[in-house]
């Protein structure tokens, strides 16, 4: 076992270059006549000094170490950081920045159309003899570490990279066959009791740093002239820091807050999507500021402590539970890693011939959460408000879009990307292609979640909607997530006036049901995917249909996904003053006159 662990040690401090460093990493070299002049430590979502193995070997190998950001956000194409994130990332970097001044050093900084533009003219006006950063595993960062990689050892600079985002790397974990883990508890039971070792232990903090020379420049002198976020941009996210703080020393606050307060309760109330006892740490997590291996090892040592004490079974199953969260995230990026089109195509092949409708209006009630579905609403209103909402919720009104709406869901991945203060590639991609029925270990497509089960599960008393639709807060708990079951007096009595104050629901039970077994239909029949992707532009709005969500002419202008045999509406002649758009007519059968109450 020892033999192992130092191998696998040595692995991770040795280059992936075929060319040797000049000098040897190690003790050996801790002299200052036995390092290089001038290395650079390339930072990129790995914004923490503590547990920093890049960071580590530069000051390990360099007299001179010059830490480098390049905000080249053009390389990143549909996937550039959307608004919240990159308020995340401005703060984050300004708090990395202080740290750094305070050991002494500073943070060079770049923005250029890619990073190649930055890096290498920097490399070899400045005579950098050593590039170091750790490993990213989305797609883009894979090609383009691969080309810096290449340019910069044909410069003869040493080129090296470390793991410091997952507990094991991807290309570590294989079944006994060498091939690759393709549901996540396969994956995860091979790590807990397979996996010949431990993860790395947490590395220090640096008590302090050599002085960046004066003359080592970027081409942008601060973070304001970096322009991660233009000035109105900065200026509608302001709202953002009443609920967030970016930064290493906020993450480790938050986790420590974490441990005294929720984990004990973690098993039982993290599905509940009114109780605020998740961890909010994704954001923290996706730009680095603190790291895996650091949260595995102290949640270790606190299962060991458990493991003595009397009536602990429910804090070491919490401990256990959470553990599992962070193997989900560990096999986001295992699949995209061994699978770099998840993010844009299904990874079960079949599931391409899905019929999608591209409907812009219904994608826009999701969007604005105007969907006639208080839960899917609240969640959507949380999400455009913070940056952020409950897993569960994310769950639910994913299901909502793929299979009520039958939109494609790498809309809802963009759209989720674009929003969320914690959005990441690969978590995003696994969770929409495992709601999506694309993976193997996924509900069919064929599944359809129950709306009122759910609500009743994760939101009983309608705490969650009544706080995020206030306009809903004096309908009675009973009613709270199904207004349309309400009778009228209720209704009024609360002050709700079904289609002006809340809209109608854009789709019901049969409606979905039918979009759905149509999809399968087309699933048995096709077996192959049309040629035109989710990405082309959407289908045109009907001009039938209003500008605004709220307010039409026809009862039919919104009635839920086009199903074959069913005829588009006519156009209307005018929109009328004060109508209303009435998404499910009150006449169309759904409704019981003598009760007052929606069937679905």
């Amino acid at each position: 076992m020892a033999t192992e662990r130092d191998e696998r040690a040595a692995k991770r401090l040795a280059t992936e270059s075929a060319e040797p460093l000049p000098q040897a990493v190690g003790p050996s070299s801790v002299t200052q006549a036995g390092k290089l002049s001038r290395v650079v430590v390339w930072f990129r979502r790995d914004l923490r000094l503590e547990d920093n193995p890049a960071l580590m070997a530069a000051l390990r190998a360099g007299r001179e170490v010059i830490p480098l950001f390049i905000w080249a956000p053009e390389e990143e194409g549909v996937f550039t950081p959307g608004l919240s994130s990159r308020w995340w990332l401005t703060q984050s970097l300004e708090s990395l920045s202080r740290k750094l001044e305070a050991l002494g050093s500073r943070l060079v900084l770049f923005k250029t159309p890619t990073t190649k533009e930055g890096i290498v003219p920097f490399v070899k006006d400045n005579d950098i003899q050593a590039v170091y950063f750790n490993h990213l595993y989305d797609p883009i960062s894979l090609v383009r570490d691969k080309g810096i990689r290449t340019l910069l050892q044909g410069l003869n600079v040493h080129v090296e990279s470390f793991g410091a985002d997952l507990m094991y790397e991807p290309w570590e974990i294989y079944d006994e066959k060498g091939q690759v883990f393709n549901t996540f508890d396969k994956f995860w039971e091979h790590i807990v009791n397979k996996m010949p070792y431990e993860p790395f232990m947490p590395l220090p903090c640096p008590v302090a740093m050599p002085k960046v020379p004066d003359e080592v420049k970027g081409n942008r002198a601060s973070l304001d002239e970096v322009a991660i976020m233009t000035e109105e941009e900065a200026a509608t996210s302001e709202h953002l820091k009443e609920k967030w703080m970016p930064g290493s020393d906020s993450a480790h606050m938050v986790w420590n807050k974490f441990l005294c307060e929720k984990l004990a309760f973690f098993k039982q109330e993290k599905a509940m999507v009114h109780s605020d006892c998740t961890s909010r740490l994704s954001p923290h997590m996706h730009y680095g500021e603190i790291s895996v291996s650091s949260l595995y090892f102290v949640l270790k040592k606190m299962k060991l402590s458990l493991s003595t004490a009397l009536d602990s079974e429910q804090q070491i199953a919490s401990v256990d539970k959470y553990i599992k969260q962070l193997g989900y995230r560990e096999f986001s990026r295992y699949i995209l890693f061994h699978n770099p089109f998840t993010h844009e195509r299904p990874l079960l092949e079949h599931l391409c011939a899905v019929p999608w409708q591209y409907d812009q209006d219904l994608f826009k009630c999701w969007q604005q959460g105007c969907t006639g579905f208080p839960l899917i609403d609240a969640g959507m209103q949380e999400l455009w408000s913070t940056g952020w909402c409950h897993n569960r919720l994310r769950i639910l009104v994913g299901h909502f879009f793929v299979k009520y709406l039958n939109l494609p869901w790498q809309w809802g991945l963009k759209y989720f990307w674009d929003t969320l203060i914690d959005a990441d590639l690969e978590c995003d991609a696994l969770g929409w292609q495992y709601l999506s029925g694309c993976m193997i270990d996924a509900p069919p497509f064929s599944y359809i979640m129950d709306y009122e089960e759910e609500c009743k599960r994760f939101d009983p008393d309608g705490k969650y909607v009544k706080k995020w639709l206030p306009l809903l807060a004096r309908v009675p708990s009973k009613f709270i997530h199904t207004p349309w079951k309400a009778p009228a007096k209720i209704l009024r009595a609360s002050g709700v006036d079904m289609g002006i104050t809340y809209p109608h629901r854009v789709v019901n039970m049969d409606q979905v049901r039918k979009s759905v077994k149509h999809c399968c239909e087309c699933l048995e029949a096709q077996k192959c995917g049309p040629q035109r992707g989710p990405f082309r532009h959407p289908t045109r709005s009907d001009p039938s249909r209003p500008s605004s969500m709220r307010t039409g002419t026809a009862d039919e202008g919104m009635d839920g996904p086009y199903l074959p045999g069913k005829t588009k509406p006519e156009k209307a002649d005018s929109v009328g003053l004060g109508g209303v758009q009435s998404h499910i007519s009150e006449t169309d059968g759904c409704h019981n006159e003598s009760t007052g109450v929606v069937e679905s």
